[in-house]
């Protein structure tokens, strides 16, 4: 059983384990960056698909980005589009390398396909990662990657040329980071702590204003009285 007089400081204890124990948010995904390019080229060969990629590696091997050399949308077409570990072939290397403690180049691009879905061009620009999404990644965890195509044009031009033209986001989700002190939990951990104190004063206080009892001994000689007479 807790003893009255114990209650305040468990009252005040409880109000600061409260006010550290941290608490994670929702596990709702959200956006923990993005990056946002426009395209511009030319050819005179008219292609049929259209793909867009981010990755690392550049140069270094075949289709080293996220979803692997393969077209999206066609020409004209616009559209969300999401990738995760079910339908992108390089997803785990490309989270490892964007959550590890390295700022490397990250690039992104677009290539063209021809009808039968063969590769013919790429255009690619390279960026600091931390420079493009605004900071390092490291240690989070993502859920997922989102392509925004908002706008996707070709245009013929003079001598047969097409002019290709695009503007994509790419945007990084993940779970909610986790809140250590969320405001909440303060504000009921100081009202806890409040009414600790508010208790522990009014003990002290009502202890100093309660009268003392002389207790005796069952059997005990009752204290002697002298009486002075006055005269």
């Amino acid at each position: 059983m807790v003893k009255r007089s114990h209650l305040p400081g468990l009252l005040v204890l409880a109000a600061v384990m409260l006010m550290l124990t941290p608490v994670e948010a929702d596990a709702v995904s959200v956006i923990l960056a993005q990056a946002s390019q426009s395209f511009s080229s030319g050819s005179h060969e008219q292609f049929a698909q259209i793909g867009f990629d981010l990755g690392f590696g550049l140069g270094l091997g075949p289709c080293p980005g996220l979803q692997g050399c393969r077209p999206i949308v066609t020409p004209g077409q616009t559209g969300i589009f999401d990738f995760s570990v079910s339908n992108a072939s390089n997803f785990g290397s490309t989270v490892a390398r964007l959550t590890d403690a390295n700022d490397e180049m990250l690039f992104m691009d677009e290539t063209f396909y021809d009808p039968a879905g063969t590769f013919r061009l790429e255009v690619a620009n390279l960026f600091r990662e931390s420079d493009i999404l605004g900071g390092l990644l490291t240690g989070r965890t993502i859920d997922f990657f989102r392509l925004i195509v908002d706008r996707n044009t070709v245009n013929s031009g003079p001598g047969g040329e097409f002019t290709y033209q695009a503007d994509v986001t790419w945007q990084v989700w993940g779970p909610r980071p986790v809140v250590t002190e969320p405001s909440s939990l303060l504000l009921l951990g100081a009202g806890l702590a409040g009414v600790g104190v508010f208790a522990a004063r009014k003990s002290a206080s009502t202890a100093a204003s309660s009268p003392r009892r002389l207790i005796g001994t069952a059997g005990s000689t009752p204290p002697t009285v002298a009486v002075t007479a006055m005269k």
